[in-house]
């Protein structure tokens, strides 16, 4: 279950994500000429706000060289299965994407040792961590994400229940830095160019380019407080389908 889109259930068009793709780059001064003839990265988990990045990107700049990311976490042992490579197979094969997948390396860490809170965290710093290298390999200085409408939302009220700061408040940031201390994080500039766009949309938007997507079933689980809070604003909006209309940035 996902927030219902204030601007109506319809696909993103390529003239709309461009105009995201600009106001993104209108937050960084200069980006678009710093980054010229570099390849841009996307990190893709196979859910349908990542997915439909990915392939917006491809289809709203076929001269840009888009590279792909699909984090392995390589869990297994402790009861969490992913078919990354399936998914990453079926995005090279027939929608002609460039796409790695980069398996995550618990040897200095054994996963039975920590706990579930203790894990999410460490495998968080991991998948930077991974991200960072291969976009490093690649010569990629711009990694973009599909945090997207409803991402935001929530991101706020979390931190409005912790007594953030202004900034926190503020939601999340078009453009930011990478979270961990790597030394090649200061190469690296996370972007979120759909940060306007709600997350219904992005799964219509993969609907019609007959993409298939990954629902990741723990977001319904509402033992983690963010899924709390989405549960909540869910159903608060059923009550009142207008009162997140004001909510863009």
């Amino acid at each position: 279950r996902f927030l219902t889109p204030i601007s109506g259930n319809h696909a993103v068009s390529l003239e709309e994500f461009r105009q995201c793709w600009k106001t993104m780059l209108s937050h960084g001064p200069g980006l678009e000429e710093m980054y010229a003839g570099k390849p841009v990265g996307v990190s893709v988990s196979g859910g349908p706000d990542s997915t439909a990045l990915l392939l917006l990107m491809k289809r709203a700049f076929p001269d840009l060289s888009i590279k792909g990311y699909m984090v392995d976490h390589a869990m297994q042992s402790v009861g969490v299965t992913e078919e990354t490579g399936k998914y990453a197979n079926i995005l090279r094969k027939d929608f002609e994407v460039d796409c790695r997948v980069l398996r995550l390396d618990w040897s200095d860490c054994p996963l039975d040792k920590l706990t579930v809170g203790k894990r999410m965290l460490k495998a968080r710093e991991k998948r930077y961590q991974s991200l960072v290298d291969a976009c490093t390999e690649d010569n990629v200085s711009l990694l973009l994400f599909g945090h997207n409408l409803d991402d935001d939302i929530v991101t706020m009220m979390y931190r409005m229940s912790k007594f953030s700061g202004i900034d926190g408040l503020s939601g999340m940031k078009p453009l930011a830095s990478v979270p961990i201390l790597h030394p090649n994080a200061a190469n690296i500039l996370i972007g979120r160019p759909l940060l306007n766009i709600e997350k219904e949309r992005l799964l219509e938007t993969c609907k019609s380019m007959r993409v298939p997507v990954n629902l990741d079933e723990s977001n319904a689980c509402t033992d983690y407080s963010r899924n709390k809070i989405l549960d909540a604003m869910i159903k608060l909006q059923e009550r009142d389908p207008e009162m997140f209309s004001t909510a863009r940035f």
